[in-house]
């Protein structure tokens, strides 16, 4: 079949929430937004029996509550679990999340579920003890309003949230889950759009991961936009974005076969 004809869309712009949702997604992002079709997930049926170990989606969950606190905090220690279960030294806010798992049913008994909880919150402020040492941890409460002309008079616009406080900001991406090369590519826009419209502000991007494998060293990326001086940036960023924004266009016609772990072996293959 023939591609789609180009969305009426495009001639008033492109938000920045669609421009990263087609990023992480493209087929996905096609199907949604342009054929207005929601692709069916997979239901599981739910499970009566008491677990014996915690789920891995249940503690991507956990992790993601547990990352959000230390983050809040602006202390990794204080999201450490002892394998004897969560004691004295553990903070309130960390201390309730637990319970407020172990509420839901998800946990297995104490006996098993501490040690598990214990190696999980031990990773969790390994990364954020990283995210500390390169001055990223504590999350700015702003939002940056993005509204940007690209150089075929392509209007892009929205916000970009989520941007590290400190001396180099930034966006921000800390994930209790193993790299994927999306989590890049997200944190990208968003760099990208900064630098575009705040060009003499020197931007850095950061994702915080799990590594791949089963080591405990959290995985760490950091970007910058290339340009000695801030002119040079902002014709860089836009550059990218202009790129960024023709596959998107591209992708609301039909669907876009872009594989980012492929992609990304071959450009970064170490």
């Amino acid at each position: 079949p023939a591609p789609l004809d180009p969305s009426s869309d495009a001639t008033e712009g492109v938000v920045l929430e669609d421009l990263r949702s087609f990023h992480e997604h493209p087929v996905k992002h096609f199907f949604r937004n342009r054929l207005r079709v929601t692709l069916p997930k997979q239901h599981e049926e739910a499970d009566t029996e008491l677990p014996t170990t915690i789920d891995k989606l249940e503690a991507s969950g956990i992790g993601r509550d547990l990352i959000a606190i230390g983050m809040s905090l602006d202390d990794p220690e204080a999201i450490r679990i002892g394998e004897a279960g969560p004691g004295p030294d553990l903070h309130p806010r960390a201390a309730a999340v637990i319970d407020h798992h172990r509420a839901r049913g998800i946990l297995p008994p104490p006996s098993a579920a501490h040690p598990e909880l214990a190696a999980m919150s031990d990773e969790i402020a390994e990364i954020l003890a990283k995210v500390q040492a390169i001055d990223a941890l504590h999350l700015a409460d702003q939002l940056h309003r993005i509204d940007l002309v690209l150089s075929d008079g392509t209007r892009l616009h929205g916000t970009v949230a989520g941007c590290c406080d400190g001396p180099t900001p930034g966006p921000l991406q800390v994930r209790y889950a193993r790299f994927k090369p999306k989590y890049l590519a997200a944190m990208a826009v968003d760099l990208l759009a900064l630098t575009a419209a705040h060009p003499d502000q020197d931007w850095r991007g950061v994702v915080a991961t799990r590594l791949p494998s089963k080591g405990k060293v959290p995985d760490l990326w950091i970007r910058k936009v290339r340009g000695r001086s801030p002119e040079e940036r902002r014709r860089t960023a836009l550059d990218a974005l202009g790129a960024l924004v023709e596959q998107h266009r591209d992708g609301l016609c039909y669907p876009l076969p872009l594989f980012d772990a492929t992609s990304f072996e071959h450009f970064d293959p170490d």
